[in-house]
């Protein structure tokens, strides 16, 4: 099959190559110029970028209860931590014990501070979220389930 093969063949398909990359350059750099060109010729008033509406994470991380979030984060942190924990193969369940129990705490801590607030509050149902899903680990921790 091998010795079939013409090396005549060969170049002209290598040539067909070249003149394919190089039009396709040429179509980028034009496409590219006539982009350039487009954004050169905008208003300059229409450039200018109005602020997005505030979502309802930024009007909670706006708001002044940032202790709620710093005790949230933490939590979060906590949970960063847990996780990498149970990935290192050298892990045994009494040197995960005083992650867990921060990690308890902290959630006991974002149950109390979600209480504090309004039933209608977006931080309360975020407290409550993170509060919850921290309690699960720590109650999977106890089960057994890691180890």
């Amino acid at each position: 099959m091998i010795d079939r093969i013409n090396h005549n063949q060969i170049s002209q398909v290598e040539q067909a190559n070249k003149r394919e990359t190089a039009d396709f350059g040429a179509q980028f750099e034009e496409c590219l110029n006539q982009a350039l060109g487009q954004a050169q010729e905008s208003n300059a008033a229409e450039a200018v970028m109005s602020t997005p509406p505030l979502t309802n994470i930024q009007e909670i991380l706006i708001r002044e209860s940032a202790g709620d979030l710093f005790s949230m984060e933490k939590t979060l942190d906590l949970m960063d931590r847990l996780s990498a924990a149970l990935e290192d193969p050298e892990a045994t369940s009494d040197s995960l014990a005083p992650l867990i129990r921060d990690l308890d705490n902290q959630a006991q801590g974002l149950m109390s501070e979600a209480d504090s607030l309004s039933p209608g509050d977006q931080a309360r149902s975020l407290l409550e979220e993170t509060a919850v899903t921290a309690m699960v680990q720590v109650s999977k921790y106890q089960r057994g389930d890691f180890f």
